[in-house]
Order: C-alpha cells, then structure tokens, then sequence
C-alpha cells in the first residue's frame, strides 16, 4: 500500500511542476508576444472575440480571464508567424462582435468562449447566422482564417465559419461538433501553431 501511496506522490509532484513550468513559461510570453504584435504589420489583421460571460453561473462569470491567459501566446504566435497583426477584444458585446464581423480590415476571425457551430455567446447576448443574415449586405465574406473555441453543438442552419468566410480547401476552420472541456481548446491552440 505505501508504495501505491508513493507512487501517487511523484505523479502528483510530476504533474504539479510541469503545470507550474507551463504557466511560468506562459506568463513570460505575454509581454514578448504583446512587443512582437505591436511591431508586426503586414497588412493582414485577426481579431480575436473573447467573453467570459455564462448565464448559468451564479456569479454570471466564467474564469475567461484564464483561459484568455492561456490562450494568448498560442494564438498571438500562430498569426504573429503569418504575419498577422493580433487585435484583442475582451470580453467582447453583441456590438463589439458585429462591428468585427462588418470591418472588411479583419480577414482573419478567433472566437473564444461559448457558442456553437452557428452562434457565439458575446458580453451581452447571443449572436448567430439567423441575426447575421439580416444584415448580410453589410458583413464581408473573407477568405482568411476562422478558429472558434468554442463547444460546437449544431444549433440550425449554416455556421458561422460558412456564412462568414468563402470555402476554400487550404483554409479548413478551427471548430468543434461537440461540447468540448477547456483544456482541448488550449491544446488545439497549441497545436494550431505549427499547423495551418
């Protein structure tokens, strides 16, 4: 029995020191990042929406302020490398969302919080390709590149990555089918850093 507890003990050590390396590394790449973007101007744009928001969450909030932590360096890479320039919107409005959809100057779109295939909870509502579609004359199609990090339940008609952007075989969106835990999120953001 001790050595079932002291083999628990290392792999919770184990665990522990990689988190702590991971964070440790993670924070030190916020401000080498944040240089890097700011010097980074190639033209092309991404804007990245982000909320925290969860209506169903006694405090009304969801811990997005870590999970845009954590997901910074992984997405501000993978563009600042393509030369994208990163616009960050936090905790992003219904106006915000729109107004992002509309700037033809965003090629290139990250969504990250809750949402589905064809909608996106914002600060302050619930956006999708029905309320789009009225206003379609004024939102560009793109040929960039969608990443959504949200879960992806299929809610109805098209989705927000075939409304927003023009098909196109080298530029498949970052999106999920399915309810999806956070940690998945900042490992494909990871992994979508060396693939494209």
């Amino acid at each position: 029995m001790t050595d079932l507890i002291e083999w628990e003990f290392k792999i919770g050590c184990g665990v522990a020191l990689v988190a702590a390396a991971y964070l440790t590394v993670n924070a030190a790449l916020h401000p080498v990042l944040s240089f890097w973007n700011r010097h980074v101007d190639s033209g092309e744009t991404t804007v990245v929406l982000s909320n925290d928001y969860n209506s169903g969450n006694d405090e009304g909030m969801f811990p997005g302020g870590f999970d845009e932590f954590v997901m910074y360096p992984p997405i501000v890479l993978r563009n600042n490398l393509r030369g994208r320039h990163v616009v960050w919107d936090s905790n992003a409005t219904l106006d915000q969302t729109i107004g992002a959809f509309k700037n033809p100057e965003y090629q290139n779109i990250v969504l990250i919080g809750y949402g589905s295939e064809s909608s996106y909870l914002t600060a302050d509502g619930v956006i999708d390709v029905g309320d789009l579609g009225y206003m379609a004359d004024e939102i560009p199609r793109r040929r960039g590149k969608f990443a959504q990090y949200t879960c992806g339940e299929w809610r109805d008609g098209m989705s927000l990555a075939d409304f927003l952007f023009y098909p196109s075989e080298d530029s498949v969106p970052v999106s999920y089918n399915r309810t999806v835990l956070n940690i998945e999120s900042w490992f494909l953001s990871w992994l979508n850093v060396v693939t494209d």
